[in-house]
């Protein structure tokens, strides 16, 4: 993750000297060392993909509202521990 390059080049201890925290939850905020803390939706980029393949099959039908609940996943850069694919409470 870029922030977390920026502040590793900078000499600044994550999350010591510096907290970071990424939105969307992506896939590499699990793969990055130090783990970096996100919020967001736990599926949205697969319910984009489900939405955009049927589409593309020409599902053409009406236009629909979709809500995803957005959850804070913390992880090693805001709080020194991991947790995974876990939601914090």
């Amino acid at each position: 993750m870029d922030a977390v390059d920026a502040a590793q080049r900078l000499r600044l201890d994550v999350p010591g000297d510096v907290a970071v925290i990424g939105v969307g939850n992506a896939r590499q905020t699990e793969l990055v060392s130090p783990s970096v803390s996100s919020v967001g939706p736990r599926h949205l980029f697969r319910s984009l993909a489900e939405l955009l393949l049927r589409r593309a099959d020409g599902d053409d039908g009406p236009d629909e509202l979709h809500e995803l609940v957005w959850e804070l996943f913390a992880r090693e850069s805001t709080t020194g521990t991991t947790h995974p694919g876990k939601a914090s409470p």
